[in-house]
């Protein structure tokens, strides 16, 4: 993959995300509804609709879109600096700082409200796709 394709995976997928959290506080809590209602669907035991599930829901969707960021931004990186420790710095900075900015965004959306709660709950993600990424890495160095 080439340097400018990275970044390009990387501008792409924050677009995904601002799309998202530029939605109104009603239309973004119908599509987690219906996502909530095809997992209960496609479940194999019973689970019922509740607040609580919905909640984990819409909070399992910021550690997803974050952990994608997190591994598409360290792999972007990967270019710049031969030093993992630098590359972590550099994805974790990057990936917190949109974090945060996507959630004072919301702060300008009707019915929306910008949480640090969310960006806390963004940082398992992007934790995970750094953990990820590394192990990846690690993985792939050895073997060559």
């Amino acid at each position: 993959m080439r340097q400018t394709t990275a970044w390009v995976l990387v501008i792409l997928w924050m677009a995904f995300i601002f799309y998202f959290s530029h939605q109104p506080g009603t239309e973004s809590s119908d599509l987690s509804g219906s996502v909530m209602q095809w997992i209960l669907a496609i479940l194999p035991f019973g689970l019922e609709e509740s607040e609580a599930f919905h909640f984990l829901v819409r909070k399992g969707a910021h550690v997803f879109v974050y952990f994608v960021l997190a591994i598409l931004v360290m792999n972007a990186v990967r270019f710049h600096t031969e030093k993992m420790l630098t590359r972590i710095g550099i994805g974790l900075l990057l990936s917190l700082l949109y974090a945060a900015s996507d959630e004072y965004h919301q702060t300008f959306i009707e019915g929306r409200a910008g949480q640090v709660s969310d960006v806390f709950i963004d940082s398992i993600g992007i934790m995970l796709g750094i953990s990820v990424f590394v192990l990846w890495h690690r993985k792939r160095v050895s073997n060559n």
